[in-house]
């Protein structure tokens, strides 16, 4: 059957493509965010307001779904993992030592003040996958020293 795509609409030879499509949308999933597992709880609470609006909207949170979808079914299922990294991750985030709280003396550095787990938030609001590539990418990192890990 042939298939007639191509109108001509005068002599001067005008033409008017037709593309058929059965849907043509554009649905970009990496901004789709997922609620953290409640071992991570903690940690979103931590966050600057600014540091925390980077992690569920900005580039870390896209890196991560991103990987996750893509390395999904390669990762094993590892629930309780998972659960103690997110439990281990708390602990130290609610460490007074680490942890100031975000205030006005600090002046135009307050949004910045406190730990920066931007990656373990973007990673906990992504999805258990996101969750343990970030986990295998923090593993992997203490292998090498800081120039070869980046070279890798």
């Amino acid at each position: 059957m042939a298939s007639v795509n191509r109108f001509t609409s005068s002599a001067a030879a005008t033409y008017l493509e037709l593309a058929p499509a059965l849907a043509n949308f554009n649905f970009d999933f990496a901004l789709y965010k997922v609620e953290a597992p409640k071992e991570f709880q903690p940690v979103g609470q931590a966050l600057s307001s600014l540091r925390r609006s980077e992690a569920e909207s900005g580039a870390p949170h896209i890196t991560a779904r991103k990987l996750g979808a893509l390395f999904d079914r390669l990762i094993p299922s590892t629930p309780e993992l998972l659960k103690a990294y997110g439990l281990r991750a708390s602990e130290i985030i609610l460490s007074k030592a680490i942890n100031p709280e975000e205030s006005s003396k600090f002046g135009f550095f307050a949004n910045r003040i406190g730990p920066d787990a931007t990656s373990i938030w973007a990673a906990a609001t992504s999805g258990s996958a996101a969750i343990a590539v970030h986990l295998l990418a923090c593993m992997l990192a203490r292998i090498w020293e800081g120039p070869e890990a980046t070279t890798i």
